[in-house]
């Protein structure tokens, strides 16, 4: 197997954005794709259009960003424009095989951004990308290793697609069951977040000295839909962790507001899990009058997130306070309603358990194989 640069397999096609004024969103002349943002899990996803293009990508070429992040990769669709957050990667016929390069610029992804350059943000430019060497078999055997990649990784993303549709079906349910949260249809009381809640606060402001063992300290990082990441290990010592939770003890049935950042109202429930405390981006509800499960989903409902984020002014500080959340207007259903969608929940996060166990699962194979492949173990 022969190691060559990325340029002598590839030729490379920096992006360049047309003027202003050329670009559209009414779908007139070809999508426009600017960086990451316009990503999908393989495919970008148009979201403006150019009618004078000035760089541009054909069908199957490689889309990499190039500026802040540096590293993402997409596989273009159609002709399409591209602005200068990205380059075009298109594979030199008898020699390269374009999903082999994607899958393999896939799995040096951290090696990419580690190269890029910039005080203001990151970029890598056409000498970076046309130095990065590249294992190639010969281009049958590239074929073969690119089709056992594209299987697993079609497992793969099934999975993480049947997880999706069962956040979509509680999200559904919740409709369903309760009406609309903004207009109320059904005419539920209403409550003051505080009012339904024993306490609202949040977690430690001042950033304390970490330790390399102890117990957990959570931020907005941390908070997932699924529930809490501890994997990033976070300590503070026991006297600190006992300082921090006589304010803020998270404990099962919590529900953990993300206040701060691009996630910002980001949220899941406390479980029966390892103890922790948190740190200030996060805001900790204690319900007292309606279910954590019913107030998980109604944080979860895109009108409700967006008249919280208008209120709380974060769609220009990028923070909620908890002086905000707290005078919240909430429906409150009767509970035994919300009992009703808890046993529902309990039902179908135990369903997910599995299947992230399984997407774990075939995330370590998709990975095992990778690494193979390019050494060159795998056919």
């Amino acid at each position: 197997m022969s190691i060559q640069s990325l340029s002598d397999a590839c030729e490379i096609i920096m992006g360049q954005s047309p003027p202003s004024d050329t670009y559209n969103d009414d779908g007139e002349g070809l999508p426009f794709y600017q960086g990451k943002t316009d990503f999908g899990s393989l495919y970008p996803v148009p979201r403006k259009w150019c009618n004078k293009p000035q760089k541009i990508a054909q069908p199957n070429d490689i889309l990499i960003s190039v500026r802040a992040p540096v590293g993402p990769t997409n596989l273009c669709n159609s002709e399409a424009c591209i602005g200068r957050g990205l380059a075009a990667i298109r594979s030199k016929y008898g020699i390269s095989d374009n999903k082999y390069v994607l899958f393999y610029l896939r799995s040096i992804a951290e090696l990419i951004e580690s190269k890029g350059t910039g005080s203001t943000f990151q970029a890598i430019g056409r000498e970076t990308l046309s130095n990065i060497q590249i294992p190639l078999p010969p281009l049958p055997i590239q074929k073969r290793i690119a089709a056992i990649l594209e299987k697993a990784d079609s497992a793969r993303e099934k999975r993480r697609q049947t997880i999706e549709l069962t956040e979509k079906f509680l999200q559904s349910a919740f409709l369903e069951m309760f009406g609309d949260p903004v207009t109320n249809p059904k005419g539920w009381e209403k409550l003051l977040l505080s009012e339904a809640s024993e306490k609202i606060t949040d977690g430690e402001h001042l950033n304390p000295p970490l330790t390399k063992e102890g117990l957990h300290i959570i931020t907005a990082t941390d908070v997932r839909e699924w529930g809490i990441d501890f994997t990033r290990n976070q300590f503070v010592s026991a006297a600190d962790f006992d300082k921090f939770t006589r304010k803020c003890k998270p404990e099962n049935g919590d529900l953990l507001v993300v206040s701060r950042g691009a996630t910002i109202g980001r949220c899941t429930r406390v479980g029966n899990t390892r103890q922790f405390c948190l740190m200030g981006s996060v805001i900790l509800v204690k319900p007292k009058k309606v279910r954590s499960e019913f107030l998980q989903y109604l944080f979860r409902n895109s009108g409700f997130l967006h008249r919280l984020v208008a209120v709380s002014s974060a769609s220009a500080q990028q923070a909620m306070y908890i002086k905000d959340i707290s005078n919240l207007l909430i429906y409150c259903p009767p509970i035994s309603l919300q009992l009703k969608f808890a046993a529902l929940v309990e039902k179908v996060e135990s369903m997910r358990t599995k299947q992230r166990t399984s997407e774990q699962e075939l995330e370590n194979l998709f990975q095992s194989l990778m690494q193979r492949a390019f050494k060159g173990e795998l056919v």
